[in-house]
């Protein structure tokens, strides 16, 4: 049996009474806004996986230069074990691994 027009709404046979038109309204935003969340639900779900693993990944390069400045700092700790106290004027020049240089001023 077909749904009945009733003239404040909709009449359902099996139903007590019908539905007025706020509230199949209501249901109708209702069943919208549902499917919107969800949609956005779905687009968080995607945005939070994609940050974890940039995530992981940033934590990977930073343990990567946390070693490296390690590194480095043992082999400054080297380099100023083997010149020493440089005389002055004289510095190390970083571009050629080492070298003494003479600055002239």
């Amino acid at each position: 049996m077909k749904p009945a027009c009733h003239p404040s709404g909709l009449y359902l046979p099996d139903w007590r009474r019908g539905f007025t038109i706020g509230e199949l309204k209501a249901m109708f935003f209702r069943c919208q806004q549902v499917r919107h969340l969800e949609s956005r639900l779905r687009l968080a779900e995607r945005d939070l996986e994609r940050l974890q693993e940039k995530a992981g990944e940033l934590e990977k390069r930073c343990a990567f230069y946390r070693r490296q400045c390690t590194l480095e700092a043992r082999y400054g700790l080297l380099v100023q074990r083997v010149f020493g106290d440089l005389p002055p004027g004289m510095t190390v020049n970083r571009e050629r691994s080492g070298i003494l240089n003479t600055k002239k001023s």
